[in-house]
């Protein structure tokens, strides 16, 4: 059932619902700057992890984490920032808002195809670091978008 996998995740998911509350009230200015420090931050840090450490990924579904816990943590806290700081900046952009809506809605289906999208990409093409990853990612989005409505009309009582 994973609950290994739950315990690890649920400490960071706490960590965003806690801190989250305490950016909110920032001018937009100071949390655009944060925002591009915490995305600067981030691909340091993957830089420092993979390239120079050469860990190797971190699989929350295995609950595999990689030798530093603390370069895992500081990841996490920093994507937790990205993630807040961004969602604070488009609050206000009604087309940001509805589409990052629209894809919270699919985010079921998202997460059911995800796995299954990069199992059989990573087998039929050449592995070419994170540009390859963003693509699947996108593709994961695309395709869990497309399947949510195929889905509730198939089986409207399953699927709300």
């Amino acid at each position: 059932m994973y609950c290994f996998t739950t315990f690890s995740a649920l400490a960071f998911y706490a960590m965003g619902n806690i801190i989250g509350d305490k950016f909110v009230k920032m001018k937009r200015m100071y949390l655009a700057i944060l925002f591009i420090m915490s995305a600067m931050a981030l691909i340091a840090m993957y830089f420092v992890s993979y390239k120079y450490l050469h860990y190797g990924a971190t699989d929350m579904f295995d609950n595999t984490l990689p030798p530093n816990f603390a370069l895992f943590v500081l990841a996490a806290v920093i994507g937790i920032l990205m993630v807040l700081f961004l969602s604070i900046l488009v609050a206000g952009n009604n087309i940001a808002t509805k589409t990052l809506a629209f894809i919270g809605e699919c985010s079921m289906y998202i997460f059911a195809f995800h796995l299954a999208i990069m199992t059989v990409a990573h087998k039929y093409l050449p592995y070419h670091g994170i540009a390859v990853e963003i693509l699947l990612i996108v593709v994961s989005l695309i395709f869990g978008c497309v399947a949510r409505p195929i889905f509730k009309n198939l089986c409207p009582a399953v699927f709300k």
